[in-house]
């Protein structure tokens, strides 16, 4: 009998092939955000330095670019339980050969909220940008201190939600959502994904929106936003966490409110 090879080795423990996915796709995502974005599109990253002159098709695309980076370089950590977690079950209902195709559509259904969401997220960035060439003199137009300020108390507000902690429940609970939601084969594997992408955005969407004031390719902000997120999904005090994390935000952005009115 031969050996196993090394593809047998991760077909019959999916977790480890679930966990090389996770570990390359990250890698290329923080690699994309160390590499910064090319020449003028810099001044475009940060919404408090908006871009002087209108955009072009390539100012777009490498704003889309970026946050789709971003995106997968701070979500898939988060979401390394859900994933490793359906690769389990997949295996255990299917044959070897087929186990990849639903694993592959499940993340891609995962996936393909977090790139609309880099589009919408792409889009607000060109409206600041636009708000702010068309009325520079405009207070937090370019991204200033009432709308940083805004931006950091809507998100926190947002921390003490109902909706947040529905979501949040099911992204510390992956199996328990599986389970309740189970749909064989790769079409059903896609809405599987997609559902579960829903909830994680619905959980962090407001987190990650701060991108647009700290810097959608600011590696600390990436970082640190990354383990906000990381710990409220898998920390045993998650949800203490959140409301921590909600309770420094309004205070953060009520603090930049209140020196912006004086």
């Amino acid at each position: 009998m031969r050996n196993p090879s090394r593809l047998d080795v991760l077909l019959r423990r999916p977790e480890l092939a679930v966990t090389a996915a996770l570990v390359v796709l990250a890698s290329l995502g923080w690699l994309q955000l160390a590499g910064g974005p090319p020449g003028h599109a810099t001044a475009m990253v940060h919404a408090g330095h908006a871009a002087p002159h209108a955009w072009a098709v390539r100012d777009f695309s490498v704003t889309l670019l970026m946050w789709l980076s971003m995106s997968v370089a701070m979500m898939l950590p988060a979401a390394a339980p859900a994933l490793r977690a359906y690769a389990g079950l997949a295996a255990g209902g299917s044959a070897g050969e087929g186990r990849a195709g639903p694993l592959g559509a499940f993340a891609g259904g995962y996936l393909a909220v977090w790139a609309g969401f880099s589009l919408v997220a792409m889009m607000a960035q060109w409206a600041l940008a636009s708000l702010a060439q068309r009325t520079p003199g405009l207070p937090g137009a370019g991204g200033g201190p009432l709308l940083a300020g805004g931006l950091l108390v809507a998100a926190g507000l947002y921390q003490f939600s109902a909706l947040k902690a529905q979501c949040l429940a099911k992204c510390r609970s992956p199996v328990a959502f599986f389970l309740a939601h189970w749909r064989a084969g790769v079409r059903g594997a896609i809405a599987l994904g997609w559902r579960h992408g829903v909830h994680c955005l619905g959980c962090c969407w407001a987190l990650m929106a701060l991108m647009l004031i700290g810097g959608a390719m600011n590696l600390g902000w990436t970082a640190l936003l990354t383990a906000l997120l990381l710990a409220e999904k898998i920390a045993p005090a998650g949800p203490f966490i959140s409301r921590i994390v909600g309770l420094g935000l309004i205070g953060w952005g009520g603090a930049l409110l209140a020196a912006a009115a004086t």
